[in-house]
């Protein structure tokens, strides 16, 4: 099983629905969720390989679009503050050695040995089958094993990523839709934390167990500390 949040997901506890459409359920920001002065992380899976930011702040915003009837269009926008990017991507042996032969070949690498090469910028070192650049700004790495390239390239330039969707909700079943598919199902008028447990929100994404951390999640209904699950895909 690997740990993927594709999103930070808050939960926020609230006193049970009464109806369909509580009345403080209205158009605007529902549901603002901030921690800061801590280091977070977001994982996510991509066509250019496994992404992690390690940020020193997130903001994850819940927003009420309109409310017709039993159903609500919302979106959901995440923040992340001073992070760092690290890139971790596999690759086949023939585009591995292709990437290798230009490092290989910019510092006249001709085998034997590993080569190191040290400068104020950044230090170098290039093997037959590896090659790692360390600098002010970042790392660079990649190693063959076994016929498989494997690539990391971390970033040390703070970045401000931040990553949005919207859904449908019924507010009667608790069902959320994504261009009207059924995904999951709203979790957000839970009275206990430990009854999500377990809980699918998206297809494969599970919530695997929920933790307090010092944050406020500001709404209509009022200001109070969330607790946050951190998910995983099977």
């Amino acid at each position: 099983m690997r740990r993927l949040a594709v999103l930070v997901i808050v939960l926020v506890l609230m006193v049970p629905l009464v109806s369909a459409t509580p009345y403080w359920f209205k158009e605007g920001i529902y549901a603002k969720y901030i921690s800061r002065g801590q280091m977070l992380t977001i994982e996510t899976n991509t066509s250019d390989g496994y992404i992690t930011y390690a940020c020193q702040g997130i903001e994850l915003t819940w927003r009420v679009l309109k409310v017709t009837g039993d159903r609500a269009q919302m979106s959901v926008l995440l923040r992340g503050f001073n992070c760092t990017k690290s890139v971790q991507k596999t690759l086949d042996e023939e585009t591995a050695r292709e990437i290798l032969r230009r490092y290989q070949e910019k510092y006249n690498f001709t085998g034997g040995e590993c080569l190191e090469i040290s400068s104020q910028l950044k230090n170098v070192t290039i093997c037959e089958n590896s090659y790692s650049e360390v600098g002010v700004s970042g790392r660079i790495g990649l190693t063959i094993e076994e016929g498989v390239g494997h690539l990391f390239n971390e970033s040390l330039i703070p970045e401000t990523p931040s990553w949005g969707n919207a859904f449908e909700l019924d507010l009667k079943t608790g069902d959320i839709y994504v261009n009207g598919s059924p995904v999951g199902k709203n979790f957000l008028w839970t009275e206990n934390p430990a009854n999500i447990t377990g809980l699918e929100i998206l297809p494969g994404l599970q919530v695997e167990n929920v933790k307090m951390i010092n944050s406020t999640a500001l709404t209509y209904y009022g200001d109070f500390n969330a607790p946050v699950t951190w998910p995983t895909r099977t």
